[in-house]
């Protein structure tokens, strides 16, 4: 975010793909296991993941049962509309006037201009 400021994101063009895709997934993680704790009920305090973890793992029995129903099914709902989505923006694309192949295009935000180019 603070890179935005001052137009600087370009850098991130810089940093390697497996690099980008290790460090969403380990913020993904460690989003999912920060969360768990609220999925169950549960209340404690830890700092850090491995400690999240254990302490996850020791308050399992005071697991609150309807606040985990409830939260897995908010899951699968979200779940389900994802998978609903992809149909509909298909029809959405498909409606679309998109450039022929082998030209440039560009969105002028008043449609799209064409710019033939010449092979």
């Amino acid at each position: 975010m603070f890179l935005a400021f001052p137009l600087t994101g370009f850098l991130v063009d810089f940093i390697s793909t497996p690099v980008l895709s290790g460090f969403t997934s380990a913020t993904a993680v460690i989003t999912i296991v920060a969360q768990m704790k609220h999925l169950g009920g549960l209340k404690f305090r830890v700092r850090g993941f491995l400690n999240r973890i254990v302490a996850l793992w020791q308050h399992i029995p005071k697991m609150s049962t309807w606040d985990f129903v409830l939260g897995v099914c908010v899951m699968v709902f979200l779940l389900l509309l994802k998978v609903g989505r992809p149909c509909n923006q298909r029809r959405q694309l498909q409606k679309l006037d998109f450039p022929p192949r082998g030209s440039e295009h560009t969105d002028s935000g008043m449609g799209w201009t064409h710019h033939v180019t010449m092979t």
